[in-house]
């Protein structure tokens, strides 16, 4: 699911009616976790789970939202019925919607989990992957995180869910080649 202000005939797109700007971040993000809550609530587990690239920043702890965030049942079911438009934490309006939705997640008591693998690797990439392989980690993120980061590609799990900034561009190429594309001489079931 997309969220934004325009629209698109082929993406499912969540429009989002206010500007499209980093002030309206959280907002959008709470209008996207609104719409799971209403709409996708009936496939996720009874625990209130929050999973995602996780930051300790000053012994608080929250996702990177450019990573993303998967979010179980009674976490999704607690942000729409007890927290947004109803708890202080979780009524803001302030830019950076990653430290304000986990802290609207941690006064309703869900738990925050790193969605790092057993191995360390990063399955929410919260910087570009090509960034990382050309210029190494910026050290704001292995000061900030909770799982330090492996260098070159055994930083990501096998099991990747999502890395920010990855233009549109990329996105097409990653679906072409994960679901398109066949590689020569080898035989597909």
């Amino acid at each position: 699911m997309f969220v934004s202000n325009a629209t698109d005939d082929k993406l499912p797109i969540l429009l989002f009616n206010q500007t499209d700007n980093f002030e309206n971040l959280y907002l959008k993000t709470r209008e996207a976790f609104l719409w799971i809550y209403k709409n996708v609530v009936s496939y996720s587990p009874n625990e209130s789970l929050a999973f995602g690239h996780e930051y300790n920043l000053h012994n608080f702890r929250y996702h990177s939202g450019g990573a993303g965030y998967v979010l179980s049942h009674e976490a999704v079911l607690r942000l729409g019925a007890l927290g947004f438009n109803y708890h202080p934490a979780c009524d803001q309006k302030i830019p950076a919607e990653d430290l304000y939705l986990g802290q609207c997640l941690m006064a309703l008591n869900a738990s925050i989990i790193d969605g790092s693998d057993e191995n360390g690797g990063y399955r929410f990439m919260p910087i570009g992957i090509w960034d990382l392989i050309e210029n190494g980690a910026p050290k704001w993120l292995n000061a900030n995180s909770k799982t330090k980061l492996k260098t070159s590609f055994s930083c990501c799990s096998p099991h990747f869910i999502s890395m920010n900034y990855a233009k549109a561009d990329f996105q097409y190429f990653m679906d072409y080649f994960l679901h398109t594309l066949k590689a020569y001489g080898i035989q597909f079931k």
